[in-house]
């Protein structure tokens, strides 16, 4: 609406958006590729999660400022949010959704799809059509350029607000899954002459925490291969062997 305010003919209008998504996506490659990498790598998800509400917030905080001041028709408050969309997007690209998909790896496995799934599928596109609905309502209350501007002020201080929320809960989410983390049992399976063969090592072993594994090992085993194992725990001189027999 800023455009085609300042840019009366249809064809002028249409250059200038032809440029400024031009702008946009250079800018956006640009960060993407020389800088988003380094900068996650440097000051990690804390950074990545915050830096996109945070610099929105300081160029809307400006353009309030300038707008309030009477600069409504100025080019410094035009080119204030014209820089608005260049950074939102830059930063989104860049650092927003790479850190959002690693903030799900906190989670235990079935808890993270479940989560991207209701903020991708539902979430997001929630938030969408509530932003329209606001702006239409705001059009319709006479709401001007001011007030449009605390309106996204507010709503981007809140996620900035969430966006440290998110990052503590995703400390606490990795230590619990750390700490607490299931160990899915596989099958050792003995279909081969090196397995068997190290199954025979454990069975020799002086320690009989080794021995315990070979017949664990050996449980799964065909019964020709179980019953030398047993024959041979049961010829033995130590009590904890032929228990295990």
């Amino acid at each position: 609406s800023s455009a085609a305010a300042r840019y009366s003919d249809p064809a002028d209008l249409a250059r200038f958006l032809g440029l400024f998504g031009a702008l946009i996506n250079v800018v956006g490659l640009l960060f993407v590729f020389l800088l988003a990498g380094r900068l996650l790598s440097r000051y990690g998800l804390a950074f990545g999660l915050a830096a996109n509400p945070t610099g929105v917030i300081l160029l809307v905080v400006v353009s309030t400022a300038v707008a309030a001041a009477g600069g409504l028709g100025t080019t410094a408050l035009f080119a204030l949010i014209c820089a608005q969309q260049v950074v939102d997007i830059a930063l989104t690209d860049g650092t927003t959704r790479g850190s959002i998909n690693a903030a799900y790896q906190a989670l235990p496995p079935r808890e993270r799809l479940a989560a991207q799934t209701r903020v991708e599928g539902v979430g997001v596109p929630g938030a969408t059509g509530a932003v329209g609905v606001l702006l239409l309502l705001v059009q319709l209350l006479g709401g001007g350029v001011v007030a449009l501007l605390v309106i996204v002020l507010t709503l981007t201080a809140t996620w900035l607000w969430l966006a440290v929320a998110a990052y503590r809960l995703y400390g606490t989410n990795l230590r619990r899954t750390i700490t607490r983390r299931a160990w899915d049992p596989v099958a050792l399976r003995l279909d081969d002459a090196a397995s068997r063969a190290v199954v025979v090592r454990l069975l020799a072993s002086e320690d009989v925490r080794d021995v315990a594994v070979a017949v664990d090992a050996l449980a799964a085993a065909t019964p020709g291969e179980v019953r030398p194992a047993v024959a041979m725990l049961l010829r033995s001189q130590d009590v904890d062997r032929v228990r295990l027999g």
